[in-house]
């Protein structure tokens, strides 16, 4: 069993399964960028105005392809813009879960279907917008402090201690470990909140290496998708991006809630029947 799964998660594993379902990677993603727009570029703004505060209001913009969706939003009747941006954070939780759902197909090598995209959506609709709102709410929390803080050091120079920055960024990467695991656990098991957030804690630190790679890799991604050109913003966010951060995560996540979540459940069924 061991050895099956050893093979099924390997490196060769992952670009196989990427390229033979890379269509329906491309419309997942399509699917996924239409309703992340609107917080995407709420938040490539936020980073944007705060590295160029600390540039003096010159330079460049760390993330350019916001720069393309900034003008549009910005030319929305009153109210429409703010409207767009809560229906965006409403609907990615759920959004979330359908993914992920269909990822983890994908990843173990199960059929799924473009249905099951929204099936599990809808299915999951509770969990999914607790845990949307819930990403909405630390990540904006942080983000909005995170630029609070560098307009600050921008203007009162030693002001804020750099341990800080480092505190902010550990805290980041640990999020980020824990997070997939809300998701995946919820199109995996029937468990409650509180179970998944105990049980995403341990997972994070019983496949901590596993998750440090997801993190860099992910980074990484999307470094190279909206901080580059924006001709490579226009082409890698709405068609790859989503999906190959998003299947990465999945990917390198599912041996731990097979290992730990799944098999023993199985165990306890089987003990049962016995």
């Amino acid at each position: 069993m061991g050895e099956e799964r050893e093979l099924r998660f390997s490196i060769t594993g992952f670009f196989r399964i990427y390229f033979r379902k890379f269509h329906r990677f491309l419309l997942i993603n399509l699917i996924y960028f239409i309703i992340t727009l609107p917080v995407l570029t709420f938040v490539c703004i936020e980073v944007n105005m705060a590295y160029m505060s600390l540039q003096g209001g010159e330079g460049y913009a760390v993330f350019p392809g916001a720069l393309l969706f900034a003008p549009l939003f910005a030319s929305l009747p009153g109210g429409v813009n703010y409207f767009l941006l809560a229906l965006s954070a409403v609907l990615f939780g759920p959004a979330k879960m359908g993914m992920t759902y269909v990822f983890r197909g994908f990843a173990s090598e199960r059929h799924v279907w473009m249905s099951d995209f929204f099936a599990e959506a809808l299915k999951n609709w509770k969990q999914g917008l607790f845990f949307g709102l819930f990403d909405a709410a630390v990540i904006g929390g942080g983000l909005n402090f995170a630029v609070a803080a560098i307009i600050t050091v921008a203007e009162r120079p030693g002001i804020v201690p750099g341990w800080l920055f480092a505190l902010l960024a550990l805290l980041a990467v640990f999020y980020f470990n824990i997070r997939k695991y809300f998701y995946l656990q919820a199109v995996s098991a029937e468990l409650g909140i509180r179970a998944i957030i105990k049980n995403a804690l341990v997972f994070s630190f019983l496949s901590f290496g596993k998750n440090m790679l997801s993190c860099v890799l992910c980074l990484l991604i999307w470094y190279v998708a909206t901080a580059l050109d924006i001709r490579i913003t226009i082409a890698l966010v709405p068609l790859l991006a989503w999906s190959l951060s998003g299947f990465v995560s999945v990917y390198m996540g599912n041996p731990a809630i097979q290992k730990y979540l799944i098999e023993p459940s199985v165990k306890v069924s089987e003990s049962r029947l016995d």
